[in-house]
Parts: C-alpha cells; sequence; structure tokens
C-alpha cells in the first residue's frame, strides 16, 4: 500500500494524527483514490470534522468528485452542518 493510500485510509477511519504525519511526509493529499475519493471525502463521509478542518487548509475544497459533486455538496447531502460550515469558511461554494 501507498503513502498515498494509507492517508485515504487514516481519514476514513479518523486518525488525525496519522494524516498529520503523512501529509508532512509528503503524501498527496488531493489524490482520489481507485474509488474517485479523496482524503477529505473519507473524512466528510464519516464526520470527522478535526480532519476536515486540517485538509481544508491544504487542499482544493471545491474538487469534483463527479459531475457537478462537490465536498460541500456530500456535506450538505449527510447534514453534518459543522462539516458545511467548516468547508465554507476555507471557500467552498
Amino acid at each position: 500500500m501507498t503513502i498515498t493510500l494509507v492517508v485515504h485510509e487514516a481519514a476514513f477511519c479518523g486518525h488525525s494524527e496519522i494524516v498529520k504525519d503523512l501529509a508532512d511526509k509528503g503524501s498527496e493529499l488531493d489524490k482520489p483514490d481507485a474509488f474517485r475519493k479523496t482524503p477529505l471525502l473519507y473524512a466528510i463521509y464519516n464526520g470527522h470534522s478535526e480532519i476536515v478542518t486540517y485538509l481544508a487548509d491544504k487542499v482544493n475544497v471545491n474538487q469534483e468528485i463527479t459531475k457537478g459533486e462537490t465536498p460541500l455538496k456530500v456535506a450538505e447531502s449527510l447534514m453534518f452542518t459543522d462539516i458545511v460550515d467548516i468547508l465554507k469558511i476555507n471557500g467552498a461554494r
């Protein structure tokens, strides 16, 4: 497993310190995995607001997953209002 895929797994599981450590080691935080998901998306799907806060400052919060689907739209559809606010503060639209 490459370091990039490990950061996806860490974001999915809510391991914020591992996400930060992998970012410091050069993990590609914007790179989608085989399912076209980024670490930010995995953190959003699982309600990990601490990781969303960390990543939102380091990645493109408007990166489309599929046509018209963005991290903000995912957070809104899941009704994670705290994550919606974090994304908007960081420029999501």
